[in-house]
């Protein structure tokens, strides 16, 4: 806080729960003027503006759920207002707008904070372009101290951060211990997960979270446990928003013990109650298995962090993350086949849109769905073309009624029962419990009819209550940002697929070295993973615990069998034992020499008497 008032730019490194919202919310309250937030959550931010707007603190956020009038409302009162918000919350995207980059020119903003500032960093495991564009705010205010935040970050990603937010020669960096003594680290190698879940459970009280990969994963454990009688729900980010805060908020006042939630879920939650935190799926770095085990135990009583895995589970982890990097040569052949699929002839194409049907682009080129996708977005984060956000959010349905009332709608609407069929059909019973995505072109070819008849009834049904409908604001639109070239031309080693392919197996393989470790101390693994250092032994992880049950029980005769020739002194002698029973060795000697078993002679050396 002191080097933000001096104007410094700073790089705090906390852990979850260590405080980082203070370390520039007071600061920025007694600057005055306004603090702009680069927040990556639109749920983050209004967990933080909620609670600035208790204690009668004025803060905004403009994000993708405001409209264009109350995101102008806003923005007038930051530049105009007679009492202009001490804070504005905001996406990394929102900063690429023009209209908001003016705005912010004329602001009175005093400092800026950058929230998981870890996403800025090409080496950081939540990476998202527009981070790395934050840096423009250092263009547009110069003279404006930044602080950055964040839970997770190896000294690699530290210093990337800094490079990329142009830090000044004067900036700090503050690291806090990642140390938790308070909690209890564990891995499991198991056959049966669900049935080690409920025995965990069983043997842990008090509030949990249960983190998955897939949203079906967080229905199926979710049943399981209500199955055998345990409080549990799920949230994901499907869900539309209403039932997610119900969901939220049912668990929060302990209404719902457990919560079975893919990744996302806890950034920014303030629960300091939650007694455990299980991975019922593989991590894909530490980063973000420390971040999320170290939700457990906030409030510092003892809290536990298990951690569960098939025999064979780190192997299919490196094999995703090797589908996920395509070979260069496929980026390259995607590219060519956008500028075929769309007709933009070389030398063409600059600044031009177009409706864009990946399902079509994929089957005319037999590309595979990974490939292309992790292709497209390769040529995204290169600025070679931009995606709509139809593209990234199409068309989605849930079935609101269940399978007997959907029979009595279809008896009493034959016309409609061919579509509600095909729906069944092609997505299975997963549309009762579960948005998914659709593509109404599809759709409609089975029927032998155009997307637009399929919206037309698919609006209908949600009218009547039978489904949940959420359309995309518009088709989906590929826009060239550059014109098109020869793909073997591409300049794509400025993106370092290569070096960046090689950092996420790195962490893969973290990942199983930590699930491997027999010898080291959990908390000493990940805390060196960080700092590049050893921390104290934790005592409570598995590992320390198998040890602590491996030693050999401390008794008079064992030391007196250690005490030999011409004597020991007693610092060698304690050393002689596991640390961790230096108290008991030390009170054995005492007694030894109290009952005249041994004594002590010249240089302070014992001897048997």
């Amino acid at each position: 806080m002191q080097a933000v008032l001096a104007g410094q730019d700073v790089l705090a490194l906390l852990p979850t729960g260590g405080g980082k919202s203070v370390c520039f919310q007071v600061p920025a309250l007694a600057l005055g003027g306004i603090c702009l937030v680069v927040c990556p959550l639109i749920t983050l931010m209004k967990d933080q503006i909620g609670r600035l707007k208790a204690m009668g603190i004025k803060a905004e956020a403009i994000h993708a759920g405001l409209t264009h009038i109350e995101i102008g409302t806003i923005l007038n009162d930051c530049v105009n207002g007679d009492e202009p918000p001490a804070f504005l919350y905001m996406s990394p995207e929102r900063l690429e707008n023009d209209v908001v980059k003016d705005r912010i020119l004329n602001m009175h903003v005093r400092l800026i904070a950058i929230d998981e500032a870890h996403c800025i960093s090409e080496w950081g495991h939540d990476f998202r372009p527009a981070y790395r564009r934050i840096a423009q705010l250092r263009d547009l205010l110069p003279k404006v101290p930044i602080i950055a935040l964040t839970a997770t970050a190896t000294p690699q990603v530290a210093n990337d951060i800094k490079a990329q937010l142009k830090f000044k020669a004067t900036a700090l960096q503050f690291t806090a211990s990642f140390s938790r003594p308070n909690l209890s680290l564990s891995v499991f190698n198991v056959e049966d997960k669900e049935a080690k879940i409920k025995s965990i459970l069983a043997g842990v009280e008090g509030s949990a979270i249960i983190y998955v990969r897939s949203r079906l994963g967080a229905q199926n454990i979710t049943e399981y446990l209500k199955k055998h009688g345990i409080s549990a729900d799920f949230l994901h980010a499907g869900l539309v928003v209403a039932a997610r805060n119900q969901r939220q908020e049912r668990w929060l006042v302990g209404k719902v013990r457990v919560m079975v939630a893919t990744i996302a879920f806890g950034m920014g939650i303030d629960k300091p109650d939650v007694r455990l935190v299980i991975h019922a799926d593989l991590p894909e770095s530490l980063e973000s298995y420390f971040q999320e085990v170290g939700r457990a135990g906030r409030d510092g009583k003892k809290a536990f962090g298990v951690l569960l895995h098939y025999p064979a589970e780190a192997k299919v982890l490196a094999q995703k993350i090797e589908a996920n990097h395509p070979e260069v040569e496929t980026v390259r052949r995607v590219y060519n086949a956008l500028g075929q699929y769309l007709s933009i002839p070389m030398g063409e194409g600059y600044m031009s849109s177009h409706p864009f049907d990946l399902e079509k682009f994929i089957n005319r080129f037999a590309f595979t769905n990974r490939a292309c996708l992790s292709a497209l977005h390769i040529l995204e984060r290169g600025e070679f073309i931009a995606l709509s956000d139809a593209f990234k959010h199409p068309s989605r349905i849930l079935f609101s009624s269940q399978p007997t009332e959907m029979y009595e709608f279809q008896v009493q609407n034959p016309a409609l029962e061919p579509l509600i069929k095909i729906i069944l059909r092609l997505y299975g019973g997963q549309v009762f419990s579960d948005f998914i995505t659709i593509r109404e072109d599809s759709i409609g070819h089975y029927l032998h009819t155009d997307g637009r008849n399929i919206v037309a009834q698919l609006r209908y049904l949600a009218r009547m209550g039978i489904i949940q409908y959420l359309e995309p604001s518009d088709k989906p639109i590929l826009t060239f940002l550059t014109a098109r070239q020869e793909a073997e031309h591409l300049p794509l080693r400025a993106l370092n697929l290569e070096a960046k392919k090689a950092n996420d197996l790195h962490k893969a393989q973290s990942v199983a070295s930590y699930l491997a470790e027999r010898d080291t101390c959990r908390m000493q693994t990940l805390v060196g993973y960080f700092q590049e250092g050893q921390s104290i032994v934790c005592g409570l992880c598995d590992i320390c615990l198998a040890k602590r049950r491996n030693e050999p029980k401390v008794t008079p005769d064992a030391i007196m069998e250690k005490i030999v020739g011409e004597g020991i002194s007693s610092k060698d002698l304690v050393a002689m034992f596991p640390a961790s029973q230096k108290a008991t060795v030390v009170a054995t000697i005492k007694s030894l020499l109290s009952a005249g078993h041994i004594a002590t002679i010249a240089g302070g050396k014992l001897i048997k008497k």
